[in-house]
This record gives structure tokens, sequence and C-alpha cells, in this order.
């Protein structure tokens, strides 16, 4: 009222002055609404209900080829070409996705009164030889994802490690359990130089390298990842981790998508405001957890909750899960 941000609605003002006040109601995301209104002597002015309409955007995605599916926080919303109206405003995310293509993940953001266009241009996936597993030179095993790139069967084995990295830093030792107090950048560097151990056998396919997975590419080879088939402290105490693979696999045939330990992923992160983490999702073995919280153990266990940690810690819950991905450049 007069210029000045008074009350939130819904609001009365008593003991005004006499005469006419100009009144607009704001509220992020709305058309603002602008009234006058006159304040007699004696009498109560009722501006009566206000009705705010929503700002809104639209947004034309379309694919070469056509006909692909738009998915967007897991809902189908229709095939491209696709024109989705009364959107609210700011960023979004789409997956496009069609068959014997690889799916491509578009984002732009909504403005106002305003119809933006996304596009995608498809890549044929793999060919059919090439989705079925996949056995690197030492004996790893990758299975394959319909969105273009292998994924590790088992978390990285001491044993896998060893053979690439010349060192054996877990402490609970076993060459098939997975290895444990390595960062973030010893994680990278076992995938540099594995990449470049399979180039010279001549067994890594043309236009691949071994990574860590993005933390997208996390979120869908975790599949249908049961606690029950995890080795995890939920139901009672362990004291270090399992072999890999000694519990049932999701039905991707991925083992220990849950449990064992921290899986570390490529991308940075700012959880909590702090700046160049890296992203570790999945837990561990044990109850503790990046923030260790005791009595809310259950609840970093479930598929949505996400951590972040210096990318330089070491500890005997984090180790890691590689992937086979075509060589661009990570995003």
């Amino acid at each position: 009222m007069g210029g000045e941000a008074v009350e939130k609605s819904p609001a009365t003002f008593k003991s005004l002055k006499l005469g006419k006040y100009h009144v607009k109601i704001i509220l992020d995301g709305y058309e603002p609404v602008s009234q006058e209104v006159e304040v007699k002597e004696k009498e109560f002015a009722d501006l009566g209900p206000i009705v705010l309409v929503r700002i809104t955007g639209s947004m034309e995605i379309t694919s070469e080829p056509a006909g692909a599916v738009v998915i967007h926080a897991g809902n189908e919303l229709g095939t491209t070409p696709l024109l989705l109206k009364d959107l609210s405003l700011g960023d979004v995310s789409y997956q496009i996705q069609l068959k014997g293509y690889k799916t491509a993940i578009i984002q732009g953001m909504v403005e106002a009164k305003k119809q933006k266009n996304l596009s995608a241009k498809l890549e044929k996936a793999v060919d059919s030889q090439k989705t079925e597993g996949f056995t690197a030179s030492m004996g790893m095993k990758f299975v394959w994802m319909r969105e273009g790139y292998w994924v590790g069967k088992y978390e990285v084995t001491q044993e896998e490690y060893e053979k690439v990295m010349d060192t054996n830093p877990g402490k609970f030792k076993g060459p098939r359990k997975p290895v444990e107090m390595v960062n973030w950048y010893d994680a990278v560097e076992f995938c540099k130089k594995l990449t470049a151990m399979e180039k010279k056998t001549g067994k890594l396919p043309v236009g691949y390298i071994y990574n860590l997975p993005t933390e997208i590419q996390w979120m869908q080879f975790v599949g249908d990842a049961q606690w029950s088939d995890a080795v995890t402290s939920r139901e009672h105490r362990r004291s270090s981790t399992e072999n890999v693979g000694s519990l049932r696999p999701n039905k991707l045939g991925i083992y220990d998508a849950y449990g064992n330990v921290w899986e570390w992923c490529l991308d940075k992160t700012d959880i909590g405001r702090m700046h160049d983490l890296r992203v570790i999702r999945g837990a561990a073995w044990s109850k503790e957890t990046p923030y260790p919280v005791e009595e809310t153990y259950v609840q970093y266990l479930e598929t949505s909750d996400r951590f972040a940690w210096d990318p330089g810690v070491k500890a005997p819950y984090y180790g890691f899960r590689a992937v086979l991905v075509p060589a661009e450049p990570a995003q």
C-alpha cells in the first residue's frame, strides 16, 4: 500500500487515514494486480478475493528423427514434435528416447509469455553385436545400457585395481572385495590407465573410454536394486565389505548398485553450498555417511538421496564402479 510492502494476504488494515490508497498485490510467478481503494469514515472497504493469474511460458520440443518419447521427472509427456503450454518459469530438463537411438537429454529455460524451442539430434545406438555383455582383456565384466554405454557389472575389486595401479589401498583385504580407501582422483586415474592398457591390447571398442559414471548414468543403472540385496548395516551392524556379487543383482544384471561401498560419480556439485565437491551415490556397508547421523541412517538408503564429498578424501567406505562410454568431453 502506498508503495510499501505492508502485509501478506489475507490482510486487514485498521486506523487508516481517510482518503484513496493504491494497493498492489504481488506474488512471484503471478501477474501483479493493482487496485485503488477509498477509505471512508466509519466504513469497511473490502476488496474481496483477488484471483491471481499465473505467469507461464511454453516449450516446443522437436527431435531428428521425430516420434521420440519426451520424459520429464519420470513421466512420459508425449512424442516429438511436442508443444508444452502453461509451464512454470525456470530451468527444465527432458529425456528424449527413441528405439534404436541413444537417449538424449536437453535442457532449457521457460520464460514468461514466450514460446521457446528445444531440439535434439538423436544418435543411433551402437549396433546389436555390441549391445550384449563386454569383457575387458583383464577380465572385468560390463553390462550394456540402452543409453549407449557399458557399466561395470561389479564395483571395481582390489584385484582389478592392483593390476592397473600396482597397489592395493584396501583396508579390508580380499581380491574380490571392492577396493576402498580411494579418493575421486584415484578412481579417475584408474580409468585413464585402464583405457591406455586396453588400447594396447586392441580390445577397447573404437571411440570408447573408461570413466566414472555421471550421476545421471548412476540413476539409470541403479535400476530396481533392492536393499534386501545390498551389503549394508541397515538391519544389523557389519564390520567390513563383502565380495562383490555376493547377493542378487538388479534386473539389469548389475550387482551391489546399493551398498558395499559408496560409489564416486564424475559430477562436480555444490551440495550444501560447498564448491568443488564430487557426487557419491549408493551408500556403503557401514552406517557411516558423509554426514553421520546414526538415528536417521535409513533415510540415506533411498534412491533419491544423494551426497557429495571432498574429492581428496579416502575412507574404508568409498569405492567406485567403472563405465565404458563414448570418448566425448564430460560436461
